[in-house]
């Protein structure tokens, strides 16, 4: 008796100093022989010591006997359920895949275990509720998909939530902040309460998060502003929408921001205005197959304005991206769309392709309202892909970033001269609206 006490203090004692291998080497081959010796502080030491080793099976196997042994102590509550969350929600579950009835039931559990402590630091709470309902936003937004997001994010008390926010150090070794626990809750309801079509409520949290949050991470400041931009719409504020929509694409050129205020301005009667910022879209970052719903748009503008054929080849993308990713399911207004346009469903041209030979329009929209002007070079950094260029019909020089120079490498240099495009910016660095050239290219 008095060697197993001994051993079980071994065995706390390594566990104390961070060994937890040894620690559980010792516990193991014990609670084989001698698991009726085992306190609620032996048995959490046990499991802590599993979960540290990442064997979370087995931390689970361990923390579940203690909390069914000593259901009121904390520790081991708190350890099954940091044991669920490796098991179950740390990694994300495919979106297309039926969810597992274990997933749910391991939910439950966790949610039981918290129910005391939730807000605690020592707790995995808000972080599997984040999980659940991350997980839960990558499927289709249906009315019970948002209700359970609202739900479980009921659980959680945005007063009580941390606002500190925490770094760790990437792979690359630099130094990464994430956002607070109380960011993300404000971004995970806003969005479900947006996708729940609860507009004025997104409308009011947005305006608190921008308000009270001292600092925003992922340009969150931007997607609260950008939902209430897309609550204001679907109330039918169009103006409003569109006023609040122009001045974020100057923050974050993302390329569904573009779409979406090419589809106020079409709304408003401005095609020309529609077919630019449609332009900015189809050439922002951004996956090609995620655009198809926008090039069927642009094809849309496109006939309004006499364009028929060019239309069709933008239908025709459209119609291929989908035929590409597998997407069969049939959208009733698309497949009107499609054959509105005569789309050719035979067509095998692969959609990069096609988007090649339209990117000219693309490009020759994006720029045909911009003013333009010529000047030269006047500086390019060192050791930055940025410049600035001096024109005799602008007050101060104006901003470039290198890969908007068209033209050989070596001409992108001091007293160049060069014609280009200005369009509306924002100076990160300054907080403030700015300018900046584009299609910057050499004058022979």
């Amino acid at each position: 008796m008095n060697n197993i006490k001994d051993r079980l203090y071994e065995a706390s004692t390594l566990r104390k100093s961070g060994e937890f291998q040894k620690a559980l080497d010792i516990y193991r081959p014990l609670w084989e022989s001698h698991k009726e010796h085992f306190n609620d502080w032996d048995t959490w030491n046990y499991a802590q010591s599993a979960q540290k080793c990442d064997h979370h099976e087995e931390a689970e196997q361990i923390a579940r006997y203690c909390c069914e042994r000593w259901p009121h102590f904390l520790l081991g509550r708190q350890t099954l359920a940091w044991a669920l969350y490796y098991n179950h929600f740390r990694d994300e579950l495919p979106p297309n895949q039926p969810i597992p009835k274990a997933y749910w039931s391991a939910a439950e559990e966790v949610l039981d275990l918290c129910v005391k402590d939730p807000h605690s630091k020592y707790s995995p709470f808000v972080r599997i509720v984040f999980s659940i309902v991350h997980f839960l936003e990558q499927r289709q937004a249906t009315g019970e998909n948002v209700r359970k997001r609202l739900d479980w994010l009921g659980h959680l008390e945005a007063d009580h939530l941390s606002t500190l926010a925490e770094s760790f150090t990437d792979k690359e070794g630099k130094l990464r902040e994430t956002a607070s626990n109380l960011e993300s809750w404000y971004s995970y309801m806003s969005k479900a309460l947006l996708d729940g079509e609860h507009y004025e409520d997104c409308i009011q949290l947005c305006e608190k998060a921008i308000a009270s949050l001292q600092k925003f991470h992922y340009d969150n400041d931007v997607w609260f502003a950008a939902r209430i931009a897309e609550c204001k719409s679907k109330l039918g504020r169009t103006e409003e929408a569109l006023a609040d929509y122009q001045p974020l694409v100057l923050k974050l050129s993302a390329w569904h921001l573009h779409y979406k205020i090419a589809l106020l301005l079409y709304k408003l009667g401005q095609r020309d205005g529609a077919l630019r910022h449609g332009a900015e879209a189809a050439l922002a970052f951004g996956p090609l197959p995620n655009k198809w719903k926008l090039f069927l748009f642009l094809a849309v503008v496109l006939q309004e304005n006499g364009q028929e054929d060019l239309g069709r080849r933008h239908a025709q993308l459209a119609a291929n991206l989908r035929r590409e990713n597998n997407w069969d399911k049939v959208i009733p207004k698309a497949q009107q769309r499609f054959e509105q346009f005569k789309v050719d469903f035979t067509d095998a041209t692969p959609a990069k392709d096609l988007s090649r030979q339209l990117r000219q329009h693309w490009q020759k929209w994006q720029l045909e309202m911009l003013p333009r002007h010529e000047g030269f070079i006047d500086r390019v950094h060192k050791d930055k892909p940025f410049g600035f260029i001096k024109a005799e019909s602008l007050p101060e020089p104006v901003f470039f970033k290198t890969h908007s120079f068209i033209g050989p490498k070596e001409q992108c240099v001091s007293r160049t001269r060069v014609k280009f495009f200005i369009k509306d910016s924002y100076d990160k660095t300054k907080e403030r609206s700015s300018t900046e050239a584009i299609q910057v290219t050499p004058i022979a």
